[in-house]
């Protein structure tokens, strides 16, 4: 779309302002190079993961076609040597076997290559991310980044979901290929059990909101077109807070949320009433509210903004 590319142009003009005459490129799949790739301005390189030669030949031809004869080498920008672990979801993990073959295949196609990840790292804070799209696709990523990758999250050899070492099979191809030896590993980290540690002291939510609430707004009566940035909170943790009318009779009211970003915790008077996610079906969008209840609280988590796809203007409301 046009508006892809007057993006990357917008970019291009920022880099060449602060960083001088750099060498710039892209990376995309092999599919999207049309829109992420303007022929002619930058060099535009390819990612993917484990594949067959046709696959890797192919994405070959058409990188080749968007630069400059002579000035196009093979380059996988990202090869991905494993996946990312979302909330709910089981450890991500790929076949060191099946990333191992195609790593040879890569070289023997004379391609340059950067694994992502060569080692697997953490996301602090509240950076983690998001992938997915659409009303029900949002996948937030766990804190951890390890990504299955060669060298672990805690610096050791990664294993693949065969049960294979990652570090020692493509040091194997890389050391074949190239007909030499790599240079010596340096020693493992050092690890230390510091035994148990009872937790003892605690302060409830509630008790702590003083020192943990930065911004204390009041008269919003419209939140579903209030975003979390519109309220100076960009990351982490949003409570609304009202006071309802209680009732004298025992039927409990229904409070349905529609459109929640991304989690919310609802609280009764303090206490717990349930749980909405953004990724929840829509019959799983309601709580039940009882009618003694005359203080509604919904504390909204923002779990990681989209970063991939059509979905990535993703404002934080409830």
């Amino acid at each position: 779309r046009a508006a892809d590319r007057q993006y990357i142009v917008h970019l291009v003009d920022m880099a060449q302002q602060y960083l001088g005459n750099t060498q710039l490129y892209t990376t995309d799949g092999p599919l999207f190079l049309s829109r992420g790739c303007p022929k002619g301005m930058l060099f535009c390189a390819v990612d993917f993961g484990p594949a067959g030669v046709g696959p890797m030949q192919a994405a070959l031809a058409v990188q080749r076609s968007f630069n400059p004869p002579g000035l196009g080498p093979f380059l996988c920008s990202e090869f991905y040597t494993g996946w990312l672990t979302h909330w709910g979801g089981r450890m991500a993990n790929t076949s060191t076997s099946a990333l191992a073959a195609a790593f040879g295949r890569l070289l023997s196609l004379g391609a340059s290559v950067s694994l992502y990840m060569a080692h697997g790292g953490t996301s602090f804070g509240f950076w983690s991310g998001a992938n997915g799209g659409g009303p029900l696709g949002y996948e937030p990523d766990i804190t951890s980044y390890d990504y299955g990758a060669p060298v672990s999250e805690a610096g050791d050899h990664g294993y693949g979901a065969d049960h294979v070492d990652k570090y020692a099979a493509l040091r194997t191809v890389l050391a074949t290929h190239f007909n030499a030896t790599p240079p010596a590993e340096p020693p493992a980290v050092v690890k230390k059990a510091y035994g148990s540690v009872p937790v003892t002291g605690y302060v409830s939510l509630w008790d702590a909101l003083p020192q943990l609430a930065v911004a204390n707004v009041t008269g919003v009566r419209d939140i579903a077109n209030v975003t979390m940035e519109g309220l100076g909170q960009s990351f982490g943790f949003l409570l609304y807070s009202c006071r309802i009318a209680t009732l004298d009779i025992a039927d409990t009211r229904r409070l349905t949320l529609t459109g929640v970003r991304d989690r919310a915790q609802v609280f009764g008077d303090g206490l717990p009433l349930g749980v909405v996610d953004r990724w929840a079906p829509a019959l799983s969008q309601s709580v039940d509210v009882p009618p003694s209840v005359g203080r509604l609280d919904l504390l909204l988590e923002n779990m990681g903004r989209l970063n991939y796809g059509a979905y990535m203007t993703d404002w934080k409301k409830q």
